[in-house]
């Protein structure tokens, strides 16, 4: 099940992108064994792409984070413009994409 939701986020901060996974039905999908994949980008190229900063928190629960951090924005050398996410889950014999928007990414006044 597919929610859209757009999000907005401040270049140099660390961003952690919470979410919780859920069936078709609404009801909260279990995590156990999964492999959660995240991913930013320009149009259809990749920018960051995110395994293994992904920490799924509670499997039982479907929770769980993807972190963003700082050097990760500079090496895909992210701007302050708007991007597509999307984050995508897969177990042994299902594959969800469970939430998809854009990025938008603000200046910060803390940046030099």
């Amino acid at each position: 099940m597919s929610t859209a939701k757009n999000i907005q986020f401040h270049i140099g901060e660390t961003w952690q992108i919470f979410f919780i996974a859920h069936n078709a039905d609404n009801s909260v999908m279990d995590l156990t064994g999964a492999s959660v994949f995240f991913r930013i980008s320009a149009g259809s190229v990749p920018l960051i792409t995110v395994d293994d900063a992904i920490v799924v928190s509670d499997p039982v629960t479907g929770s769980g984070v993807v972190t963003i951090t700082p050097a990760m924005q500079v090496t895909a050398a992210i701007g302050k413009k708007t991007y597509n996410y999307e984050l995508k889950v897969v177990l042994a014999d299902f594959v969800s994409i469970q939430c998809i928007g854009t990025l938008q990414v603000l200046p910060s006044l803390f940046s030099v």
